[in-house]
């Protein structure tokens, strides 16, 4: 597979000192291995002095500020050099503000081209960031090298990728709800959050192919607004999903956001959790697989073994199956909980109070 080693310290606040610092570099370089989609300068702008950082990050980091951008002219001037290097897109440009969009990002749930298992500190990054520019990458702490033989899925099979298609909606900030489609191979998922030890997965049962009786979205309930269309699946693209079995749900009488396909990801705001409190009772899953990926965010080896031992999954007629989870930060559902509780307790409470009134109302 895409595997490369390297033997350096990876941390969340080494990752956070290496973003902050090459601002003065090359910001758009450091965001490769987030989510961010744009970047807004205000012109009236100061940039704090690079003198400030510059022996921080020359004595304790080890990153080469060599000419380094100084203000904010410098800035702007330094994203029109990404433009023209084709990184960037100029969306707006007012007497206040400059807004660059990147042409390649990541999205909230992927499952990478390339794992690296790494220790890299921050002057590694950039070298390492450079030498996979273009494609989506998952940084690997160390001990994570023994689930080596689960990364089959960054292989070729008969000339295609193996990635699965991971379609997905934010439910609420703290609940997620997937669907993984044309899975033939264990594979690692990145979530873009910040990483915590309580966002657990749990698998769910429900449908990952849309219905015979939605087979099809017309123009009459699906559209495009102006503001999406770099993002946003045009109708012929959406019925090709539906026919390619990649997408588990459309509207009945509106269809909402459906994203193109990017780094075999689709946001699909039309998904529901038919699930409700099932996770309530559920024990979670792959929590010995749960790492920090990327020096600050979530990842799962997803373990297609095991997916088949819970006998919560599709098959295809390729052979590949689809499967749903939920992934859910685990402090709230607990919190979700207490609440159900507290709220059914005061209105047991509230009726024994009204009969008791009732009753005592009747004797007199």
């Amino acid at each position: 597979g895409l595997i490369v080693h390297m033997d350096k310290d990876t941390s969340p606040r080494a990752f956070l000192d290496f973003f902050k610092t090459y601002v003065y570099k090359d910001i758009v370089l450091a965001s490769e291995l987030t989510s961010v989609r744009y970047f807004i300068v205000r012109k009236n702008m100061v940039l704090p002095p690079v003198e400030s950082v510059y022996s921080y990050t020359t004595n304790k980091m080890g990153l080469d500020l060599e000419n380094p951008i100084r203000d904010i002219k410098g800035l702007i001037k330094y994203f029109d050099t990404q433009v023209f290097s084709g990184h960037l897109r100029k969306v707006w440009d007012s007497e206040k503000i400059v807004v660059y969009k990147k042409k390649l990002f990541l999205p909230h749930f992927y499952v990478p081209e390339k794992v690296i298992f790494s220790q890299a500190k921050p002057p590694q990054l950039p070298t390492l960031l450079e030498e996979n520019r273009g494609h989506s990458i998952g940084i690997f702490p160390i001990e994570a090298q023994k689930y080596n033989s689960k990364m089959v899925s960054n292989t070729q099979i008969d000339g295609e990728s193996a990635r699965p298609i991971v379609e997905y909606k934010k439910l609420s900030p703290t609940k997620f709800i997937l669907s993984f489609h044309g899975v033939r191979n264990s594979f690692p998922l990145i979530f873009n959050e910040g990483y915590h030890k309580d966002w657990r997965m749990y698998l769910t049962k429900e449908k990952t192919k849309v219905s015979s009786e939605q087979n099809k979205v017309t123009d009459g309930n699906y559209a495009v607004t102006s503001q999406n269309q770099d993002d946003q699946s045009t109708l012929q693209e959406v019925n090709g999903f539906i026919k390619d079995g990649v997408i588990s749900r459309v509207g009945s009488n509106r269809t909402d956001f459906i994203s193109k396909l990017y780094q075999s990801t689709i946001q699909n705001d039309n998904l529901v959790d038919e699930s409700g409190f099932e996770s309530f009772w559920q024990n979670s899953v792959f929590d010995n697989l749960h790492f920090r990926v990327n020096g600050y965010a979530n990842s799962w080896f997803i373990d297609i073994e095991d997916i088949k031992k819970y006998r919560q999954y599709s098959d295809n007629p390729d052979g590949s199956i689809d499967f749903s989870v939920i992934v859910e930060f685990s402090i709230q559902k607990m919190f979700d909980i207490a609440l159900a509780f507290s709220v059914s307790f005061y209105i047991i409470l509230g009726g024994i109070i009204t009969i008791q009134r009732g009753k005592k109302e009747l004797n007199d």
